[in-house]
């Protein structure tokens, strides 16, 4: 009998596991709550207009059929080690001889429950297209403000983490914003524009 291999999520590790594992003669399912693998480190291009989201993700679909890979799409629930059984939310059960966990990581607010609770994140492609949407819009609200300190909230950006993505989100911005304003709202002024990055470090970009 053909040995079962689940491969759970869909990003950089899970496929890396499928790729590895072709043509060793397993039984090969790959799990993933999305139908495309997307290439994170680009999603703060997302966030801020540069790239549409079609840029950085493939279809799954696409991709596992040349590992020798199948796809199954849902989101998993429950984990049963006993039984070598994995429970979908839509009440499937996916049985295993070998299981591959490559779930992927959330976004760490390193225990500051008022920016998890009120801040964008783009950890995801869905939170990167929100993020454009909000900077559009205070961009429209700013416009449309005939107070001049109601304005300059709308247009005070403020990005939270100094790692690599943070800082990369902070030039994108600054370059967008340097672009879109004097283009398409002439009636704000660029410099009431401000861009604050906050870090709970000692440096920006440590390693």
């Amino acid at each position: 009998m053909t040995e079962r291999v689940l491969i759970l999520g869909g990003g950089f590790a899970g496929l890396t596991v499928a790729q590895g594992l072709r043509g060793k003669g397993f039984a090969i399912t790959l799990v993933d709550q999305h139908n495309y693998h997307l290439f994170q480190p680009l999603l703060y291009q997302v966030a801020t207009g540069e790239l549409l989201g079609e840029a950085i993700t493939t279809p799954l679909r696409h991709l596992l059929p040349s590992y020798g890979v199948s796809f199954r799409l849902g989101n998993v629930i429950e984990i049963d080690l006993l039984r070598c059984q994995v429970h979908m939310e839509d009440g499937d059960v996916l049985e295993y001889d070998f299981l591959f966990l490559a779930l992927g990581t959330v976004t760490n607010f390193f225990g500051n429950k008022t920016i998890s609770q009120h801040a964008l994140d783009i950890k995801g492609l869905e939170g990167a297209e929100t993020t454009r949407s909000r900077l559009i819009l205070a961009l429209e609200r700013a416009s449309q403000s005939k107070n001049a300190e109601d304005r300059r909230e709308w247009l005070h950006f403020v990005v939270a983490g100094g790692g690599a993505t943070g800082v990369e989100f902070c030039a994108a911005l600054v370059e967008l914003l340097q672009n879109l304003v004097p283009n398409e709202y002439p009636e704000l002024d660029f410099r009431e524009v401000q861009v604050s990055l906050v870090h709970g470090g000692e440096r920006r970009l440590s390693r």
